[in-house]
């Protein structure tokens, strides 16, 4: 009776609730966030590149830049 009152009911019901959810939850979702930051932005820089390479085909297929344009900006972005 006295430690149910002083320190709750169950296992995660009472007190221990916190110093588990500090322990153990809040580390994984740093880690997991960390992760997913990481992983977002290697996949923006590939994809920026991706597309300034498409604008560069596109321009040079245009007309509006000639091929040594092209060529030296494309070695430029690779």
């Amino acid at each position: 009776m006295f430690w149910s009152e002083y320190c709750g009911s169950g296992f995660m019901g009472g007190s221990f609730a916190g110093p588990w959810f500090a322990m153990i939850v809040v580390p994984a979702l740093t880690i997991l966030l960390g992760w997913l930051f990481i992983a977002r932005k290697g996949q923006s820089v590939e994809s920026q590149a991706d597309d300034a390479l498409d604008l560069l085909r596109q321009r040079y297929a245009a007309g509006e830049i000639d091929e040594t344009e092209y060529v030296r900006r494309r070695e430029n972005l690779s």
